[in-house]
């Protein structure tokens, strides 16, 4: 085990703020004048000092708002071919699936908001999370845009819950599909669409769907009849190619990753839970290349530069026995074609956080949250680790901290900037443990970029 020094810097950070214009329909408009700028600062941690370990800077930050004050909720963010940045989630509290696109540095250029049909509203059994929202975004090389998302959990059991959005270069619809699966029709448990990517010259989408519920009398989870992971295939124009019902072999919930990509020219994606992870390697044609079951909670590692290593990363659950090292410290798995494990690098690190992404030096940046030790707030953070997990340096960006509210969902990706990331992160106020009506006018809520540069 290592000695950990710590290095404090004092970095000053200007926060630039971009108004989002007024909300009106599904139609997109410009940015508006630019907010005041109030100065805040951040700290600058490192852990034993290398100096092959850059340490992250935070080089910019935008606010993104709309007219009406509520937090966005992005779920994912992505570089267009023109260097823009397409960002997607939903709000709350307008019940509305939301999108943006930015230019590089990060002014708004349009925002699009996908609300209820009215069909839609009366089918919902309650009002309370009634709003589709958008879990993956694909940027087309015409400048088009592609959402996959879902309606809500609580939608009514006749209809069809996850959609395909088309938007071309200005934000504008260009079309909306809905898709109901051939396999897994079942009232209770809704298809979900977990993520998209782009993929040769079309995209592709990964969900879940679930069978009919199965009568027996063991514990309510074994009720959920079969489970298949559902993967589809598009063209450039979002004409379906085909899709495809894998049988789900973990026995408890899983939970697939939102981040699917392509690696070696096949789609890479995991699901699974704490214990066992289920990972796969899909062709373009649609047959399954390899997969395979590994013990632990894990997700691929995206390459910055594609380099044909395949990785996961994540922890081992803790047990005593030799094979298994009593700890669930972070673990990073590299795997051959096939996904078998050929080698595992272990140590006492403990910062695996959600967003992992390989440098091409093989160094690897993990962007995410974590649990404040002094209480219920998350710290966001972005960390730089060395090939062997034994060295770190992060940068915390800052929580909770008035004028700028709490931080919440969050989402990140590497930018064309080498070893540059882009974060986006909720920014909502909570008083007395609520969402107050009426925000207090020195709170600036919304979402925030955060623009990270690994020196």
């Amino acid at each position: 085990m290592f000695i950990r020094k710590i290095l404090q810097f004092g970095a000053g950070m200007l926060l630039s703020g971009i108004l989002l214009s007024s909300i009106s329909g599904c139609s997109p408009t410009g940015s508006s004048a630019q907010a005041p700028s109030p100065e805040r600062n951040s700290t600058m941690v490192a852990s034993q000092q290398n100096e092959t370990i850059g340490a992250p800077k935070v080089t910019r930050q935008v606010l993104l708002q709309i007219e009406k004050k509520a937090a966005l909720h992005p779920e994912v963010i992505v570089q267009a071919d023109d260097g823009g940045f397409i960002i997607a989630g939903g709000i709350d509290a307008i019940k509305q699936g939301w999108a943006a696109k930015t230019d590089a540095e990060g002014k708004v250029l349009w925002h699009y908001f996908r609300d209820l049909q009215e069909e839609d509203k009366e089918g919902l059994k309650s009002q309370l999370v009634a709003r589709p929202h958008f879990t993956g975004a694909v940027a087309m090389p015409d400048g088009s845009i592609f959402l996959c998302g879902n309606m809500p959990h609580n939608f009514r059991s006749d209809a069809p819950t996850v959609f395909l959005t088309h938007l071309d270069a200005n934000g504008q619809l260009l079309s909306e599909k809905y898709f109901i699966p051939e396999k897994g029709i079942n009232k209770g448990v809704k298809p979900r669409f977990s993520g998209c990517v782009r993929w040769g010259d079309g995209f592709a989408v990964v969900g879940e769907t679930t069978g009919p519920y199965i009568q027996t009398t063991k514990p309510v989870a074994s009720h959920i009849g079969e489970r298949w992971y559902w993967v589809l295939m598009f063209d450039g124009a979002g004409e379906k190619r085909w899709e495809k019902y894998i049988p789900v072999s973990l026995r408890h919930n899983i939970n697939i990753s939102q981040f699917p990509h392509v690696a070696n020219s096949n789609l890479m994606f995991s699901a699974g839970g704490d214990s066992d992870t289920e990972i796969f390697s899909i062709s373009e044609t649609g047959e399954i290349v390899a997969k395979n079951i590994i013990k632990g909670g894990y997700q691929f590692v995206r390459p910055v530069v594609s380099d044909g290593i395949l990785q996961l990363s994540g922890r081992r659950p803790g047990r005593k026995s030799t094979n298994w090292p009593e700890t669930d410290s972070w673990v990073v798995v590299t795997l051959d074609e096939k996904l078998n494990e050929i080698h595992s690098t272990q140590e006492g690190l403990e910062n695996f956080y959600g967003y992992e992404f390989r440098m091409p030096d093989q160094s690897i940046a993990s962007i995410g949250e974590k649990k404040h030790k002094f209480g219920q707030r998350y710290t966001s953070r972005v960390v730089h680790v060395d090939q062997m997990l034994q060295n770190e340096r992060y940068v915390e960006l800052p929580h909770n901290r008035r004028p700028f509210g709490v931080a919440g969902d969050m989402a990140a990706n590497s930018t064309k900037t080498p070893n540059e990331f882009v974060v986006v992160r909720q920014l909502m106020v909570v008083i007395d443990g609520k969402v107050p009506d009426d925000i207090p006018a020195d709170f600036k809520v919304g979402a925030e970029l955060d623009f990270i540069q690994i020196q």
